[in-house]
């Protein structure tokens, strides 16, 4: 397969793979329900990690990621599990975000985010809910990805420049308005 993704690409995939599913998926939920303010040092935990991983590339010069790094320094065996878990991860984390635009999508046409899901009585009830515009919203991507890897990035960093300038206005706006001697 040629290679035919710039640095540029590949900078706004990682962006985008975290603003997708770090900052529109879980953060609001992790907020309200679980952490709260502290949310922030889960993101300063997350963001030292990363680093730490990327110095462990570097210092063993190793350009083919993860799985060629475990597998010079563990073995195939570890560096099997780690290819396994790294598609699970890509595998759920699609599946989150294609599920929260049925959310956002319900939300945006004033219906209950579960409105738009399809009640299967035959599972458990946790799992009940079917999303089937999660299943287009992922075919439709797993479309534009197997045409044309550039284009696809192209499709990507452009999104991503546009949800970085929204995230951007948000935090201005809210700090413009904020009323720090309410407190």
């Amino acid at each position: 397969m040629k290679k035919n993704l710039s640095w540029w690409d590949l900078i706004w995939l990682g962006i985008g793979a975290v603003i997708g599913t770090g900052i529109f998926v879980l953060t609001g939920q992790e907020a309200r329900y679980d952490a709260g303010p502290a949310v922030v040092f889960s993101y300063v935990v997350s963001g030292i990690s990363a680093m730490l991983s990327v110095f462990c590339y570097t210092l063993h010069r190793v350009r083919r990621g993860s799985f060629a790094y475990l597998r010079v320094e563990l073995g195939d065996l570890m560096a099997f599990i780690a290819a396994g878990n790294i598609l699970i991860e890509y595998v759920v984390s699609g599946a989150a975000v294609s599920r929260s635009w049925t959310s956002y999508f319900a939300t945006l046409c004033n219906h209950k985010p579960d409105e738009f899901r399809i009640i299967a009585n035959g599972l458990a009830e946790d799992y009940s809910r079917l999303d089937p515009i999660a299943v287009v919203i992922i075919a439709i991507v797993a479309i534009f990805a197997s045409r044309s890897t550039k284009a696809s990035s192209r499709i990507n960093y452009v999104s991503s420049i546009i949800h970085v300038c929204i995230i951007l206005f948000v935090n201005i706006a809210g700090m413009a308005y904020a009323d720090i001697d309410a407190g």
